[in-house]
């Protein structure tokens, strides 16, 4: 059986569906917020998983193409600048795996050193009807093994062209 994904809502409760019987029930989402992912029994004896979803925005699941490059920034002026430029590092080849208003999640296809708190730059196409070229700098907010979760700087959120992809 699939997992059903649940997201938080407004006044803080998830609604629980049986997926056999359709029965719903409101929990409040405190006393869920340790689990993020847990077995839930029904009164009609199904038994479901459950996936709770913490994010404040819906995010796309995506299979996209894209490069990614770490920024540093100046100490003397801070400015972000490529670290390609001081380093000699280039382009890494990614798979963009998620992607909302505020954040994305990618896969590297090669070995990486990014860290939480880096700053990248993400460049990467949209697989809509016009192919949209999409060029976001972000903050990774985590890091396991060759996947990358980021926040969008707050000058790249809310950009109309990913507001209409993730539609």
């Amino acid at each position: 059986m699939e997992i059903q994904k649940i997201y938080i809502g407004e006044n803080d409760t998830v609604v629980v569906r049986c997926p056999k019987c359709k029965e719903a029930k409101a929990v409040p989402a405190l006393k869920l917020k340790e689990k993020h992912r847990f077995k839930v029994r029904c009164s009609c004896k199904a038994v479901f998983d459950v996936q709770l979803e913490f994010r404040k925005q819906y995010r796309k699941e995506t299979n996209l193409e894209g490069f990614f490059e770490k920024l540093s920034e100046s100490d003397k002026w801070g400015d972000i600048r490529m670290e390609s430029i001081s380093t000699g590092s280039h382009a890494l080849k990614c798979r963009i795996k998620n992607i909302s208003v505020l954040g994305i999640g990618f896969s590297s296809i090669a070995t990486h050193k990014l860290n939480k708190g880096d700053h990248i730059k993400l460049i990467f196409t949209l697989d809509d009807s016009v192919s949209s070229k999409v060029e976001r700098k972000a903050v990774v907010r985590g890091v396991s093994d060759n996947y990358v979760g980021c926040e969008f700087f707050e000058s790249d959120k809310h950009n109309p062209k990913i507001g209409f992809y993730v539609l």
